[in-house]
């Protein structure tokens, strides 16, 4: 059973030794060496913490909310139990922390949301939607394909 030794008192010959510590350690361990920043990791979303999410990946990491989707989720209980996949961001050896991510993987596995729509115009090619007036209670209206919307839905009628 491996055992970390913890703290020592000289004065009355006793030992401190924390099992917990040493697994924690061993785990370190075997996930640094097996995973570098930028890697796909799988992982289980363990609970729900103060910014974010603890995901185990063979030792636990830290999702922060912001890195969840490409928008922050109203209810991160509901990840909890879920089975995840990150790209690690930093592994500080220091404070024995790692940071992972899911946005970037939705984001490759969905380029209309997110940075990767503007890369699919190029220069001097519009989007079809044009800016045509703002109305006296502020509400935005834009043109596409020669017809007038009272938002930015495709779908609206206009009437608005």
């Amino acid at each position: 059973m491996p055992v970390l030794l913890v703290a020592d008192d000289d004065a009355t010959g006793s030992v401190v030794l924390s099992r917990r510590e040493a697994v924690r350690w061993q785990r370190w361990a075997q996930v640094t060496a097996r995973y570098r920043e930028g890697d796909v990791v799988p992982g289980t979303v363990t609970q729900e913490v103060r910014g974010g999410l603890l995901v185990d990946i063979g030792f636990e990491a830290f999702l922060p909310a912001s890195q969840i989707d490409v928008r922050r989720p109203t209810n991160l209980g509901d990840y909890v139990g879920r089975a995840v996949e990150c790209t690690i961001l930093r592994i500080d050896a220091a404070r024995r922390s790692i940071i992972v991510s899911r946005r970037p993987l939705i984001e490759l596995r969905a380029p209309d949301a997110g940075p990767g729509l503007l890369a699919a115009f190029e220069p001097g090619q519009g989007s079809g939607w044009a800016w045509s007036r703002t109305s006296p209670t502020s509400a935005r209206s834009w043109t596409w394909a020669g017809s007038t919307a009272c938002c930015t839905s495709r779908t609206c009628s206009g009437a608005g």
